[in-house]
């Protein structure tokens, strides 16, 4: 419900936040990162384009989701022992869209994720800070020019490292993974205003 509600305040704000701001310099965009619904999880992203840097793309992000099994036991260290592992995190990158070929981006990020870690079978809990930085590259695609509606599928490249040490549970301590492949699409909207 909270979750819910978050998005609805968002969604206004960056609503009126188009409407007061000239549609000839800024475009306002507010979109959900689809891979965090199913994982017990949220998404909010806004981004902004500005007329005088018509070719790159300014995103800030929060975020949270419950990791999947099988993505933690990718890493060698964390396999088949039970963790769970919920991130709380914002995001913030820079997408670069070639005047050649404007649905098409590239771009660098990094995040800062605050993770609660537990494991089953075991009552304790631990937390582990992670500062993460993206390679991504992707394609935002609007369906009709009549509307602000926009898929953008994209792939990213994670170097999380680890800013503390998660405690041990159960004799085994949960590891940071030293690189995560990230395939997901961005659902959004565009307001007036494209530059």
């Amino acid at each position: 419900m909270l979750k819910l509600l978050f998005l609805c305040c968002v969604t206004m704000a960056t609503a009126r936040a188009s409407t007061t701001v000239s549609n000839e310099t800024y475009a306002f965009s507010l979109a959900t990162d689809a891979l965090a619904w199913p994982m017990s999880g949220y998404s909010v992203v806004l981004m902004l384009e500005h007329k005088r840097l018509p070719t790159f793309r300014f995103n800030v992000e929060a975020f949270g989701l419950t990791y999947p099994d099988a993505v933690i036991d990718l890493e060698e260290a964390n396999a088949n022992k039970a963790w769970t592992r919920k991130v709380q995190a914002i995001a913030i990158y820079v997408d670069h869209h070639p005047a050649k070929a404007p649905a098409f981006h590239y771009g660098l990020g990094i995040n800062g994720m605050q993770s609660e870690i537990t494991r089953d079978g075991y009552s304790e809990q631990t937390d582990l800070s992670t500062a993460e930085l993206l390679i991504r590259g992707g394609y935002r695609w609007f369906p009709s020019s009549e509307t602000g509606l926009f898929f953008n599928p994209y792939f990213a490249l994670g170097l999380p490292r680890a800013l503390t040490e998660a405690e041990p549970i159960g004799g085994a301590r949960f590891e940071e993974s030293r690189t995560q492949w990230i395939g997901t699409v961005q659902i959004g909207w565009r307001f007036d205003g494209a530059p």
